[in-house]
C-alpha cells in the first residue's frame, strides 16, 4: 500500500485505535488481517420513588387528601436505545434519565344523603434526557470509521452547544369533577376532566441529523494512486485480491490515513436564518382536552342493573407558545399529484378540532339466581384515543422543511 501524501498515519485515528481491546473472537472477519471483539454490556438501573400522603377529615361531610410523588428513575447505559459502552472502559453511550413528579389534591364532600361529590386538581411532572454519556468524555470525538464499530459515539462536546442528546419534558395540568345522585332505583353520575398538557422539546436530532457534526471517513481510493492489488476476475486469478477483500482494504487505507469523506450536520431555523452547529431545536407544544360523561346505574329488579351513559371527548386542535409555531403546506398536498415547486409552509393546525366525539356506554350485570354468588356482566362502550404527543414532536415539528436542514457536505 502506498501513502501519496506521505503524511503518515493519522494521529487522531491512531488514538481512538487505541482505545479499542484486541480481537477475542476469530469467527469473524478473513481469518487473517480482521478479527472481531463481543464483550457484556454494562447496563444499570437505579431508581427512587418516594411518595407523602396527607389525609384530613374537617367533619363528617368534607374530607381532603392530598398526594406528592417523586422519582428517579434512570438507565445508565441504555441496551433499548443502543446506548450500551461500545468496548470496555469507555463511556455509555446513552443514558436515560427519566425525572417523575406528580401533586395531586382532593376534596371528597356528601352533600346530602343523596348526593356525593369529589373534586381533584393536580399536575404531574416527566422529564425524558436522554443523555449522550460519552459527551462528557475528552476521548471523545466526531470521527466516524468506515467499517468499524463507531468507538466513542458520534456526538462531540460543542462548546456552541448545550444540547446532549434529545431531552423533552410533559407537564399536565388537570382538574375533574365527579358528582353521585342516588334517587330511588336510579343512580346518576356525571363529571368532566379537564386537560392541558404540555410538551417542550429541546432535540439534538433534527432532520435526520445530529446537531453537532459528524465527520465521516471514506471515499474512493484510487487503486493506481495507492498501489493497490489487481482485483481478481476471470481472467486473473494469481497475485491479485477478490472483490470484498479489496473493499475491505480500502476502507481501511480510509481509516487509517483519516481519510475525510463528509461531514453530516443538523440545521436548525433560528430568527430566519440557520443557526449555528451544535444549536439545539425547541419546541413548545400545548394539547388542551376535554371529557364529560354522564351515565345511569338503573336497578330494575333486586338481581338486575342496567348501565347507561354517554361520553362527550372532543379533541382541541394543539397550539405552540413561546415562539414555537406550528407549520403546514399553504395548499393540500395528496399522493400522486403533480410535483408542485410553489409550497411554502405557513402558520396552521396541526388537524382540526374534532367535536363530534360522543361514545355510549352501555351495560348490563344480573344475578340470574337471586343468591350473590353468580354475576352475568355484558358492556360495550366506544372510547377515543388521546394524542400521542411523541408523534409530532418527533416526526412532524423537526422535520418541516424550512424549520431544520440536513447539511452533507
Amino acid at each position: 500500500m502506498n501513502d501519496p501524501r506521505a503524511l503518515g498515519l493519522d494521529p487522531a485515528v491512531q488514538a481512538i485505535i487505541g482505545l479499542t481491546p484486541l480481537p477475542n473472537r476469530f469467527d469473524v472477519g478473513d481469518g487473517l488481517n480482521t478479527a472481531g471483539f463481543t464483550s457484556q454490556a454494562i447496563r444499570t438501573d437505579p431508581q427512587r420513588d418516594f411518595t407523602l400522603r396527607i389525609d384530613h377529615n374537617f367533619n363528617e361531610r368534607h374530607s381532603l387528601f392530598g398526594r406528592y410523588s417523586w422519582g428517579q428513575q434512570d438507565t445508565i447505559g441504555d441496551t433499548g436505545n443502543a446506548g450500551a459502552a461500545r468496548f470496555p472502559g469507555l463511556p455509555p453511550i446513552v443514558n436515560t434519565n427519566r425525572r417523575p413528579r406528580n401533586l395531586a389534591i382532593g376534596l371528597r364532600s356528601t352533600l346530602s344523603q343523596r348526593t356525593v361529590n369529589e373534586l381533584i386538581a393536580g399536575v404531574n411532572h416527566f422529564e425524558f434526557d436522554f443523555a449522550n454519556g460519552s459527551l462528557s468524555d475528552s476521548r471523545t470525538t466526531p470521527v466516524v470509521f468506515s467499517t468499524v464499530t463507531n468507538v466513542t459515539g458520534s456526538n462531540p462536546t460543542n462548546p456552541l452547544s448545550n444540547v446532549f442528546g434529545n431531552f423533552r419534558t410533559i407537564n399536565t395540568y388537570q382538574l375533574l369533577d365527579n358528582l353521585s345522585h342516588s334517587r330511588g332505583a336510579h343512580t346518576f353520575r356525571l363529571g368532566v376532566n379537564l386537560r392541558l398538557q404540555q410538551h417542550f422539546d429541546l432535540r439534538g436530532s433534527v432532520a435526520g441529523e445530529d446537531v453537532n457534526p459528524e465527520v465521516q471517513l471514506g471515499g474512493a481510493t484510487d487503486p493506481t494512486t495507492f498501489r493497490l492489488p489487481v482485483q481478481c476476475s476471470a481472467t486473473v486469478t494469481t497475485s491479485c485480491i477478490n472483490t470484498n477483500d479489496r473493499s475491505f482494504l480500502q476502507a481501511t487505507i480510509n481509516n487509517l490515513l483519516g481519510k475525510l469523506n463528509r461531514v453530516d450536520v443538523g440545521l436548525v431555523d433560528v430568527g430566519g436564518q440557520y443557526g449555528a452547529p451544535g444549536t439545539g431545536f425547541k419546541f413548545d407544544a400545548w394539547y388542551p382536552e376535554y371529557d364529560f360523561y354522564f351515565q345511569d346505574d338503573w336497578k330494575i329488579r333486586h338481581n338486575l342493573t342496567f348501565n347507561l351513559g354517554l361520553r362527550w371527548e372532543p379533541k382541541p386542535k394543539p397550539f405552540g407558545r413561546s415562539g414555537s409555531k406550528i407549520l403546514v403546506p399553504n395548499k393540500p398536498l395528496t399522493l400522486g399529484a403533480p410535483p408542485a415547486t410553489d409550497v411554502t409552509f405557513v402558520e396552521g393546525d396541526l388537524f382540526k378540532t374534532d367535536w363530534n366525539n360522543f361514545g355510549p356506554a352501555i351495560g348490563v350485570a344480573w344475578d340470574p339466581f337471586s343468591d350473590g354468588k353468580t354475576a352475568v356482566r355484558a358492556n360495550f362502550r366506544i372510547a377515543f384515543d388521546r394524542i400521542v404527543t411523541f408523534l409530532p414532536s418527533s416526526a412532524v415539528y423537526p422535520a418541516v422543511p424550512g424549520t431544520t436542514l440536513a447539511v452533507i457536505n
